[in-house]
């Protein structure tokens, strides 16, 4: 089930006897939706302005309660959060390529295919008919065969930096993509250090990465995590800019919300 289907699913009790004080990642485990990525459901809210930035529920939250109001208060809510989109295409006409062309133009998104899916899942629950639905309606089912678990990678030790298994190597990344700079103190081998930084496209997706490394000699930690680090990352986004990428425009493209 999808995040979008969970939510909509449960809204009417979701709150009783009114809506809770403030939405974020702590109220989604607590409420006990069962999903990998907690901030998924009040990314969705906020884009809809069923949220506030702080979290607060605005006024639809109890219209949306409300059997009778609630399918034509999201098909309001959806077409105005999406208007970028409902003004490039005829949503009910549109191709998955279509759709593709007008998030990439609206919101400057390399690879919108999450971000449609929940565009997709919005516009079923308010009652938006599109092309993918009217299609769906008309095929038959095909029974999907369960697919074979993979095997758990594990990568081969070779300092006492170099992350132990694929958890320990998403972590890694997950930290890297927050401060937006990766520094490696032998991640791969030993007596080696470097600082690397991404240079980004308009659509802000990464086409090169500006790196300066050497061996343990060269860098004192404390240079290497505060002078390299800043003067890599500021390097780095003075050549994004040059190909076109907006921090104003990524802020923006990151609130929006994607199927998980």
């Amino acid at each position: 089930m999808s995040d979008v289907d969970a939510f909509f699913e449960r809204v009417e009790t979701i709150g009783e006897p009114k809506p809770p004080k403030k939405v974020d990642s702590s109220w989604v485990a607590t409420y006990g939706f069962q999903t990998a990525h907690p901030s998924a459901i009040p990314s969705m809210l906020r884009w809809l302005n069923i949220i506030n930035d702080e979290g607060e529920s605005t006024g639809v939250w109890n219209e949306l309660r409300v059997d009778s109001k609630r399918q034509s208060t999201l098909q309001r809510l959806v077409k105005e959060a999406y208007s970028e989109v409902f003004d490039e295409v005829d949503v009910e006409k549109a191709s998955q390529r279509d759709l593709r062309g007008a998030f990439v133009s609206a919101y400057s998104i390399g690879v919108p295919n999450r971000h449609i899916n929940c565009f997709l899942a919005l516009c079923r629950h308010a009652g938006i008919e599109t092309a993918g639905e009217a299609s769906a309606r008309e095929s038959k089912p095909v029974a999907a065969s369960k697919p074979k678990p993979k095997p758990k990678a594990t990568a081969a030790k070779k300092t006492p930096e170099t992350p132990r298994n694929i958890s320990e190597l998403k972590t890694r990344v997950a930290d890297a993509a927050s401060r937006g700079v990766v520094v490696s103190r032998g991640f791969l081998e030993s007596g080696g250090s470097s600082v690397s930084a991404p240079i980004l496209d308009r659509d802000g997706r990464v086409v090169a990465a500006i790196d300066v490394s050497g061996p343990d000699s060269a860098f004192e930690l404390r240079e290497l995590e505060e002078r390299y680090t800043a003067e890599v990352t500021a390097a780095a986004m003075r050549i994004s800019a040059r190909l076109g990428y907006s921090a104003k425009q990524a802020a923006r493209r990151n609130a929006m919300p994607q199927e998980t």
